[in-house]
Formats: C-alpha cells, sequence, structure tokens
C-alpha cells in the first residue's frame, strides 16, 4: 500500500490544502485535483493525469492556486445572508449592499419667481459600480463609479426683472461630485418714468421725474 497527495500550494509556496493519493505499488494513479474552497488553479500550469505509485510511495503532485474572486454588480447586490459562489462555508461581507454600488447625485434648481410660490426642479444622475470579493479573505475592491449627466438649464425670463443666473450649465457628474442646490433668485430692474406738465395744447411745457424698480408703488408729487 503507497499513499501520496495532490498539495495545493498558494504563491509564496505554502500549502494550503491538499487531496490523499491510495494505491499499491505499480498502480497507475488518475489525478483528480479537489481545489480547496475560495482558492482557484493558477493557470497555465501543467498538471499530470496520471503518476504511477512507485515503490517509495506515490509522488506528489503540487497544484499553484490562487484566491478565487467574484464580481458583485449593481443590478444584482449581495447581502451578508447570501453565500459565496465558490466557497459555500463563508458568506459574502458587507459592503457589496444595493446602496454600496448604486447612488444617486442630485442637482436642486429652485426658481424664486416673483410673485410666485418656488418651483423646485430635481435633476438626477445615477452612478453604479461593481464590487470584487476575495472569497478566501473577504476583502472587497471597487470599480470606479460610472458617470452621469446634469443637463443645460435655461432659466425663465421675467419682464421687469434680472435673474441671478441666465443659465445652469450641463454638468459631468463624477463619483467624487457632491448632491448641491441651486438658487435661482430675481433682481426688480430699475424704471423711469416722469410726470409730464402739458399746456392747453397738449406740449409739455415741464416734467418732473419718477424713479423705482419693477413692482414698486411710486408716490406721485407734481412739482408744477
Amino acid at each position: 500500500e503507497q499513499n501520496g497527495k495532490i498539495s495545493y500550494v498558494d504563491l509564496n509556496g505554502k500549502e494550503v490544502g491538499n487531496t490523499p493519493l491510495t494505491g499499491t505499488t505499480g498502480d497507475t494513479i488518475t489525478i483528480t485535483p479537489q481545489i480547496p474552497a475560495g482558492w482557484k488553479q493558477v493557470p497555465n500550469q501543467e498538471v499530470p493525469s496520471t503518476v504511477t505509485a512507485g515503490a517509495d510511495g506515490i509522488p506528489t503532485v503540487t497544484i499553484k492556486v490562487e484566491h478565487a474572486t467574484t464580481t458583485v454588480t449593481p443590478d444584482h447586490p449581495k447581502t451578508p445572508a447570501d453565500t459565496l459562489p465558490d466557497n459555500p462555508g463563508k458568506k459574502y461581507p458587507s459592503g457589496v449592499a444595493k446602496d454600496d454600488l448604486n447612488k444617486t447625485i442630485v442637482r436642486a434648481i429652485i426658481v424664486h419667481t416673483p410673485g410666485a410660490t418656488p418651483t423646485t426642479l430635481h435633476q438626477d444622475a445615477k452612478l453604479t459600480r461593481t464590487a470584487t470579493v476575495d472569497e478566501v479573505t473577504g476583502e472587497v475592491t471597487y470599480g470606479e463609479w460610472s458617470t452621469g449627466n446634469w443637463d443645460v438649464y435655461n432659466v425663465p425670463a421675467v419682464s421687469g426683472y434680472k435673474p441671478s443666473q441666465s443659465v445652469v450649465k450641463a454638468q459631468v457628474v463624477t463619483g467624487d461630485t457632491e448632491s448641491q442646490t441651486v438658487d435661482i433668485t430675481y433682481t426688480a430692474d430699475q424704471q423711469n418714468g416722469k410726470i409730464s406738465y402739458v399746456d392747453p395744447n397738449g406740449k409739455e411745457v415741464g416734467s418732473t421725474p419718477l424713479t423705482g424698480t419693477t413692482g414698486d408703488t411710486i408716490t406721485i408729487t407734481p412739482q408744477i
């Protein structure tokens, strides 16, 4: 009776698991790797399909392995109640739930139209990213956030008033962009007029200037 093993070693040469091999001297032993949970075989290495049991035992078959990883997408988030696909003895770590992989960045444009109730326009930019989970350590690494856009907004014109800005520019939204509020206010324009004094023939013989801003009530004080 001869004994040996398939030895699974990490990239540092440390054995992380093994599969026993048994047989009798002269037997041809079939090699059927059983990679430990959470690990995967390093590609592009030659692994024999069989070995022969010798008089001194069955030669060790060494297979290099590395940490298996799984990618979590924003449309299929996970929670610690879910099981890792290649390591059924472990659960997903925190950090890969819906709110970790999806976020909405909002620009609220509030228009304070004179004499009216303010109106608010919400511009939503929805961003996503993926997460990669190391199935051995549980470490989570993230991909880059996608980008979004806030569209240009043309501020409504109000006769007799000047807006604080005529346009809210379009903007590319990245993972570093913060939600923001833009207040559009209106300033009344300066207005001019006069009290006109005319003779019986309608000819102006003098005037008194009148000044104020749009919406003001102007007191009329004739100065004949």
